[in-house]
């Protein structure tokens, strides 16, 4: 067993130096002022924090967290718990030592291809770990990191299952479907994917098959189930309250689109061609797909899998987001099909300079390949150069930057918490800063769909209102909106914020 593992080790140290070099951009990123912290940030750091104190899975508002799932965030509290340190000390080297393991990970899985080559590992390596996708989402305190790393291990635990059909194997992708579904929603796409590839495989019969089906569907939905389940307990909503999407399918594709296009280092800054980008490489893979289960001698290897995770996670993600409406698809939302992506438009590269006859025309292809390749990765440096030059001076994009942490009205509340003792009502349309810099607990300006608690705001008779400036978030109640049913009497200005009394009557209350 120790000469396996030293055997894997030794054919590996290129993606373990590719790691190390994966944890050190990481270091660099966040050494100036720490991990960044966006609102899901603010939701997963306040639950650990809470956790900690014995208060079980609520936020920073005071309120069960219902819209993501619970288990990254006691990953936090355990992490916090063993170093004894808040998890915002150890973030950075979590998130290092993760972004290294998804690297050191796709090198061991890039071994296991079909027409393995030592060039082409090295230059998907290098696309990995210089990946802005992936700098931005490993920069930040989000479930994202840890998801990642979870759906390369199920293609391990796939691989595995699809050679072997064991019961081990079998437990270890219901397993990873389990804790993934926990944590991310999308990690319902595990259960698909895996229950798809059981489904076309023929070198099971159909008893065993429907047997494995529903073990794997069983186990893996149950973890998420129970989260779920919980949440219509303590919430009344099965995973939070869902505004209906206004972005129609047609214009998620062009998003979609957009995002392989930088990912590509392609220059195109038309919406009709990111539409026709999209939809052609989704349809392409679709096709691959077909044929591999047609030509089955291609089913059971990591490429199909690949394929396979990248064409159900991409169809959840432009689905979900025509019916629910969240953040316009960008990277983030598509990084756990950032790897699969490469893999999956290159895997035939070594295989088809290999087939070649004649050496001419074998330079020639090894020419084209390397030229393209050296023009992602020229894409891939100049963006990330770009961004730290940046970052190095000003921290991570969120709430850590120094905009943030240096603005007159975040040091004011930081210095005198006089307002938040007077035991009156708080509201803010940033509230996720205000836990992040004074850990008090204040409410979010209501959202102008959300008539009932639109409706409280208005009837309170006194609180106060923190306003910032810089929150350009469109579905909450705006300034004059609220000017038209409260008095708003400036206590203190700041040239990013004020702080106000709000009132009902014509009068400031004493």
């Amino acid at each position: 067993m120790t000469n396996r593992y030293y055997q894997l080790l030794k054919k590996n140290i290129d993606s373990l130096i590719a790691g190390i070099i994966g944890f050190i951009v990481i270091y660099l990123f966040t050494k100036h002022s720490g991990i960044g912290i966006s609102p899901d940030s603010i939701a997963y750091l306040s639950v650990a924090r809470n956790m900690g104190k014995g208060l079980g899975i609520i936020d920073f508002s005071g309120r069960p967290m219902v819209d993501f799932p619970a288990f990254y965030a006691g990953v936090l509290f355990i992490i916090s718990f063993i170093t004894r340190e808040d998890i915002l000390v150890f973030a950075p080297i979590l998130n290092g030592l993760l972004f290294a393991s998804v690297i050191y990970t796709s090198g061991c899985i890039m071994e296991k291809f079909m027409q393995p080559a030592k060039w082409y590992k090295w230059i998907l390596l290098a696309c990995i770990t210089l990946s802005p996708t992936m700098i931005e989402v490993f920069s930040m305190l989000w479930s994202e990191t840890l998801f990642i790393l979870l759906s390369l291990l199920f293609f391990v635990a796939l691989y595995q299952y699809l050679r072997t059909h064991s019961h081990y194997s079998l437990a270890g992708i219901s397993f990873i479907a389990a804790v993934a579904f926990v944590t991310r929603y999308a990690g319902i796409t595990f259960i698909a994917i895996g229950g798809l590839l059981i489904l076309f495989d023929k070198n099971i019969n159909a008893i065993k098959k429907i047997i494995h089906l529903l073990f794997f569907g069983s186990v893996g939905i149950s973890l998420g189930l129970i989260n779920i389940i919980r949440n219509q307990i303590v919430s009344g909503s099965l995973a939070g309250i869902r505004q209906k999407s206004i972005t129609p399918l047609y214009k998620n594709m062009e998003h979609y689109g957009s995002v392989l296009n930088d990912w590509l280092g392609f220059s195109m800054n038309n919406h009709d061609l990111f539409f026709i980008l999209g939809i052609t490489i989704w349809l392409i893979l679709g096709i691959t797909f077909i044929i591999h289960i047609i030509n089955f001698s291609n089913y059971s290897t990591y490429e199909n899998i690949g394929i396979i995770f990248f064409l159900i996670y991409t169809l959840f993600i432009l689905l979900s987001s025509t019916l629910s409406r969240y953040e316009t698809i960008n990277s983030r939302l598509l990084a756990p099909a950032f790897i699969p992506f490469i893999w999956s438009l290159s895997y035939y590269l070594p295989q088809w300079i290999k087939q070649t006859k004649t050496s001419q025309a074998k330079w020639l292809k090894i020419t084209a390949s390397t030229i393209f390749s050296l023009l992602i990765l020229c894409n891939e440096s100049m963006v990330i150069a770009d961004n730290y030059s940046y970052m190095k001076d000003s921290g991570i994009p969120g709430y850590t930057e120094d905009d943030w942490a240096l603005s007159d009205i975040v040091q004011y509340i930081k210095k005198n918490n006089d307002l938040f003792k007077l035991g009156e009502q708080i509201y803010s349309n940033q509230n996720h800063a205000i836990y992040f810099y004074t850990n008090y607990q204040t409410q979010t300006v209501p959202e102008t769909v959300h008539q009932q608690e639109v409706s409280a705001f208005y009837q309170c008779k006194k609180s106060y209102l923190i306003w910032f400036n810089n929150e350009l978030n469109k579905d909450l109640l705006s300034l004059s909106d609220i000017n038209m049913h409260k008095k708003l009497t400036p206590i203190h200005r700041f040239k990013d914020g004020t702080i106000y009394l709000c009132t009902n009557d014509s009068s400031t209350v004493k």
